[in-house]
């Protein structure tokens, strides 16, 4: 009876040292769930669209809704392009100036290409 009492405050021991190890480090996760930095993105459109053709280079400056914590990544496409099929088409499209709480886009054509409307789709994701 002596050793089986002996061996289970032996095993009482040895589980009170993994459970304060363990809570130690459960702690040690709550501090760095609480210092993590939100990972979001966030996303819309820029456009212009008109005819008679709209006078170009067109620009814009887009805010985001909550600014970011560090300076984004912005990733963005040409996703409607209409021109006339009658001469060359020549397009460029720009996103500069990238803050935390916004950048500037901009749409431009030259020579004598003739751009009905042209819409960038973007996406900001950061921290």
């Amino acid at each position: 009876m002596e050793k089986t009492i002996a061996e289970m405050t032996s095993t009482i021991k040895t589980l009170k040292t993994t459970i304060e190890e363990m809570k130690s480090f459960i702690s040690s996760l709550q501090r760095d769930i609480s210092n993590r930095k939100e990972f979001r993105c966030e996303s819309g459109v820029s456009r212009q669209h008109k005819f008679p053709a709209p006078t170009w280079p067109y620009g814009q400056t887009i805010k985001f809704k909550t600014a970011f914590q560090e300076i984004p990544t912005v990733t963005y496409g040409l996703y409607v392009l209409d021109s006339d099929y009658t001469v060359n088409l020549r397009i460029s499209t720009v996103v500069k100036e990238v803050t935390r709480t916004g950048f500037s886009v901009k749409i431009k054509t030259w020579e004598n290409s003739v751009l009905y409307g042209a819409r960038i789709s973007w996406m900001a994701c950061g921290r």
